[in-house]
């Protein structure tokens, strides 16, 4: 597991200032997509992310046992500021569920 690296694409502002940030929850659902089953109360994250980069993130596997997985949050269709060319990373494109689709404009044409 410490061989995980979850990419984050995040919405950033002025100064690449992030709107909101990444949690324990955010963490845990990801790793759960990956194929992870981790209680978010094992994730030993100090504050949330807010700031673009890597960072390494503990879970807590057994009493004494943790693993380390790096964290990476990049702009959202845009280049991270760190960790370019990590080519053993696990990442997953946004998730679907934050993605919004513009409405399709169909009509429909009469059928002979």
């Amino acid at each position: 597991m410490s061989e995980v690296s979850l990419t984050f694409e995040v919405q950033t502002g002025k100064d690449d200032k992030l709107f909101g940030s990444v949690t324990s929850k955010d963490i845990e659902e990801k790793l759960r997509a990956e194929g992870f089953e981790v209680d978010r109360r094992k994730i030993q994250l100090g504050h949330p992310l807010k700031e673009l980069g890597s960072s390494k993130v503990g879970i807590k596997l057994f009493r004494e046992i943790t693993a380390e997985i790096s964290v990476t949050l990049v702009k959202k269709g845009g280049e991270d500021t760190e960790g370019a060319g990590k080519s053993a990373e696990v990442t997953e494109a946004s998730e679907p569920s934050e993605s919004v689709e513009p409405e399709a404009s169909e009509t429909t044409e009469p059928q002979e």
